[in-house]
C-alpha cells in the first residue's frame, strides 16, 4: 500500500498550489493466477492520457539515442515494410524510419498532432479491436509492432493482444519494451508503481 498518491504528469499550475490536490488509493498486488502485479484500482484512461498530456519522448536524450539504436537494429535484422507504434508520442521512434512504411497510434491529441505535422500517418485513438479492424482495411498486414512503455497502461491485456492479432502477419514480430518486475525488486525502484502503470511485468507473466 502506497498511500494516497496525485496523478502522475499532471502538474498543477502555479495558482493551484494552495489548493487540495485530488489524490487516489495506491495499493500494488499479484494475480495468482496470472503472476500479473498491477495496481489494484485503474483508473480511465481519458483520466490519464487526454489532449492535455505533458510528457514527451524527445525531452529525454536517453530516449531519442535508445530509439536511435534500436531503430538501425529492426532495420538491418527484420527489414520491416510497414511499422506500427502503439503509444508513438511525438514521433521520436518514428521519425527514424520512413514515413511511407510507419503507422503511429497515440490517444493523446495534442501529441499526435505533433507527429501527424512532421508527415507520419497517425491516429489519435485507443488501441483496440476496432482501431486494429480499420487499420487492416486501409492497410492490411503489418509485419512489425513496436511498444514502449505502452502495453502495461493499458488495462485490458486480452484486447490488446488480440488486436495485435488481427493486424500482424502470420511471421510479423512484436518488441515491446516496458519495465522489469524483477529489475524494480533488485533496484527498489517503487516509483516505478504509479497510476500510469497499471501492470509491471515479470517474464514469468508474459509468458
Amino acid at each position: 500500500d502506497l498511500g494516497l498518491q496525485p496523478l502522475a504528469n499532471n502538474y498543477l499550475k502555479k495558482k493551484d498550489l494552495e489548493k487540495k490536490e485530488k489524490k487516489y488509493r495506491l495499493k500494488v498486488g499479484m494475480d495468482a493466477n496470472t503472476n500479473l502485479v498491477s495496481i489494484n484500482k485503474p483508473l480511465s484512461s481519458k483520466a490519464m492520457f487526454n489532449n492535455t498530456y505533458p510528457y514527451r519522448s524527445s525531452m529525454s536524450k536517453t530516449m531519442i539515442n535508445s530509439f536511435k539504436n534500436l531503430s538501425k537494429l529492426i532495420s538491418n535484422k527484420f527489414k520491416p515494410k510497414k511499422i506500427l507504434e502503439i503509444g508513438s508520442n511525438d514521433g521520436s521512434f518514428l521519425k527514424n524510419f520512413d514515413k511511407n512504411i510507419t503507422i503511429g497510434i497515440e490517444p493523446c491529441s495534442n501529441i499526435e498532432k505533433i507527429t501527424k505535422k512532421k508527415g507520419f500517418d497517425t491516429y489519435a485513438e485507443y488501441w483496440d479491436k476496432k482501431l486494429a479492424k480499420k487499420l487492416v482495411r486501409k492497410y492490411q498486414n503489418v509485419d512489425l509492432i513496436y511498444s514502449a512503455n505502452t502495453i502495461t497502461h493499458i488495462k485490458n491485456l486480452d484486447q490488446v493482444f488480440k488486436s495485435i492479432l488481427l493486424i500482424l502477419s502470420e511471421n510479423g514480430k512484436l518488441i515491446i519494451e516496458d519495465p522489469s518486475l524483477l529489475d524494480c525488486l533488485r533496484n527498489n525502484t517503487y516509483d516505478q508503481f504509479y497510476n500510469e502503470h497499471i501492470y509491471v511485468f515479470s517474464l514469468i507473466a508474459l509468458e
